[in-house]
């Protein structure tokens, strides 16, 4: 799990973390949360980018999901901007997930 403090502000700006249900698993779930306050800057997608990173190339991950509420628009941009494809609709949430590319 990543946590960034803003140093000008001293508060939790960022939290995103990979979920895996044991260590011989070969897909993660991705979670991310990012203040209002800092929405609209490019945090997140940076902090996803390393993320994806860290999941295929250190991690050897198949595919990552992710999971994020309906009507959380701003959130399924971005995922659809980093490569991620909406699966289906869970029952509160939509699911995307990347898969590794053959060039990794």
């Amino acid at each position: 799990m990543d946590i960034e403090v803003c140093k000008d502000v001293s508060e939790t700006i960022e939290i995103i973390a990979f979920h895996m249900n044991d260590a011989g698993c070969r897909y993660g779930l991705i979670g991310f949360d990012l203040a209002p306050t800092f929405w609209g800057r490019g945090l997140m997608q940076e902090a996803l980018t390393e993320m994806i990173r860290l999941g295929f190339d250190d991690m050897k991950l198949d595919y990552i999901e992710a999971t994020t509420e309906v009507d959380n628009l701003q959130s399924q941009r971005l995922l659809q901007k980093m490569g991620f494809h909406q699966e289906n609709e869970l029952k509160d949430n939509l699911l995307y997930f990347i898969l590794r590319s053959k060039n990794r």
